[in-house]
């Protein structure tokens, strides 16, 4: 768009300095013209001249342009001797040319304009012939039309001059645009294969692209690759962080033991309390980091088969309704451990909060799949649900729990490059709508 206005600005610009230079070069071409016409009619008017042996002169021949015997016609001629009018055209009638007192020499022609019968406008062209018998006296001829005619013919010929050049800049911003359209094409599809590359649908930017965008698509492969080895070397450091904690922990966790069998229950609880946040604190971030390195596939329905069975052992696990909508086929393109966090938080929060019911259903839209649990408890206000993402937030203290359990989905989900929203559900209570992107759109390649 910047390209588009900065060239429309640039053509406008350079229209009206060549309408202006036209419509110049127009005018001086009229005048020209009508220059050579009143000349042609002067030389008729000075061939046609007779002078008698008493010096008395006559006309022979006059302008053959019938406007010359229209009366007032704007279109005259006059012979002047010594300054005063001897002859003049018929359409001067009664009045008579005021011609400008300047010398002439003899053959030489000078143009004028001055007002004429009715205050009109004349462009004059006058010569001077010198009589030399039977006594010396001059002779002044001239012709005269209204410079109005000039003026008419320059101000219809810019009225279509302006009308051709917006056409001719209409026509240059249509080229243009499609010349940038055009052009601009592999950029178009480099931001369509830069979204896919967002969306988790390709890896690296491949794809036939000219050579002035290839550079940087170079560039950008080259990044990713970077990039990748990076994150492939924190994943292998948080790896190794947390394989050289466990044995600490398990040690932490040994003493707690051995504190319980001598008795000493208060100080052995809450080392166990502290060794198994610990534990659940690394296993979270592993998480993380298994869930920026998507897979391809992971189906969902042996996850969930397997989660249910551990939520009916659980309090109030064998009260509720379980059930499953998930195709043998529908998968994500997550870790299974991270599909197993995701999955248990959810549908423990499912547990404590459901009357009778909890579904785990699943579907694709397009590029995206779409994955939901929904109970049919009573449900979050919509000003709460945003406060229930937050970590530590419990909505109600009456039920156990740390408040963690959303908030760790929300992490995960947006680790793996997803969405993660909590609405109404058709139930009336809570429903947890997760959408990713399609692993098989992954496949597809760029355009």
């Amino acid at each position: 768009m910047r390209l588009v206005l900065s060239a429309a600005f640039a053509i406008l610009v350079a229209l009206a300095f060549a309408g202006w230079g036209v419509s110049l070069l127009f005018e001086r071409h009229v005048e020209r013209r009508v220059v050579t016409e009143l000349e042609i009619d002067l030389r008729q008017l000075i061939s046609g001249l007779d002078v008698a042996p008493d010096g008395a002169i006559s006309l022979g021949r006059t302008p053959s342009d019938p406007r010359y015997s229209q009366p007032l016609s704007g279109v005259y001629w006059q012979v002047n001797r010594d300054a005063i009018p001897v002859e003049r055209s018929r359409s001067l009638w009664d009045e008579h040319l005021a011609l400008p007192d300047d010398q002439l020499g003899p053959g030489e022609r000078h143009r004028h304009v001055v007002p004429g019968p009715g205050g009109v406008q004349l462009l004059i062209v006058e010569r001077r012939i010198r009589l030399e018998r039977p006594s010396p006296s001059e002779l002044r001829f001239s012709v005269a039309m209204p410079i109005t005619e000039i003026a008419d013919a320059v101000e219809g010929f810019r009225v279509e001059l302006a009308v051709a050049l917006l056409l001719l800049g209409g026509m240059l911003l249509l080229g243009l645009a499609l010349a940038l359209s055009v052009s601009l094409l592999p950029l178009e599809s480099l931001r369509r294969t830069l979204a896919d590359l967002r969306e988790g649908r390709i890896a690296r930017l491949d794809g036939d692209f000219p050579g002035e965008v290839r550079p940087l698509v170079d560039d950008l492969n080259d990044l990713l690759e970077d990039r990748e080895q990076a994150v492939e070397r924190a994943r292998s450091r948080a790896a190794d962080l947390a394989h050289g904690l466990k044995t600490p922990l398990a040690a932490v966790a040994m003493i707690a033991e051995d504190l319980e069998a001598e008795g000493r229950h208060a100080l052995a609880s809450e080392l166990a309390n502290y060794t198994r946040g610990m534990h659940g604190h690394v296993e979270r971030q592993l998480l993380q980091v298994r869930a920026q390195h998507r897979q391809v596939k992971m189906p969902v329905a042996p996850v969930v088969t397997r989660l249910l069975g551990g939520m009916r052992r659980l309090p109030r696990g064998e009260q509720l309704s379980w059930e499953c909508r998930l195709t043998p086929d529908f998968s994500l393109p997550l870790d299974e451990d991270v599909v197993g966090e995701i999955l248990g938080n959810l549908l423990d929060n499912a547990r404590k909060w459901a009357r009778s019911r909890v579904l785990v259903a699943g579907r694709r839209e397009g590029a995206a799949l779409i994955l939901e649990v929904e109970d049919d408890g009573v449900g979050i206000l919509e000003e709460a649900r945003q406060q229930a993402l937050g970590r530590g937030h419990r909505l109600d203290e009456t039920q156990p729990g740390t408040g963690l359990g959303l908030a760790i989905v929300s992490d995960l989900v947006d680790s793996a490059g997803g969405t993660f929203e909590l609405r109404r559900g058709e139930m009336g209570g809570l429903l947890a709508h997760l959408r990713f992107a399609a692993p098989d759109a992954a496949m597809r390649p760029a355009h």
